[in-house]
């Protein structure tokens, strides 16, 4: 299995920018604090998202795989740099 490369806080703001991009803004300098929530709100839904399909596939496959894995500790981790 593959381990995170990328450092949760770089993660993080990869994950807002691009929320941010698809909401028409350039970058958190430009944001009023009411977009960087909902931009926020978003990564939040993205990560839960992402815990969902391994809940999901290890349930299809009868294991915990990804339940016991890296990337659960790794998308805590980019949740709290949010």
């Amino acid at each position: 299995m593959k381990v995170p490369t990328i450092p949760p806080k770089e993660k993080a703001d990869q994950l807002l920018k691009s929320i941010l991009k698809s909401m028409g803004l350039k970058t958190h300098h430009q944001i009023s604090i009411e977009e960087y929530l909902d931009a926020r709100d978003c990564a939040n839904a993205a990560i839960d998202a992402i815990f969902d399909f391994m809940k999901e596939d290890d349930e299809l496959h009868d294991c915990a795989h990804f339940a016991n894995s890296v990337w659960v500790d790794y998308y805590m981790k980019v949740r709290k740099e949010l």
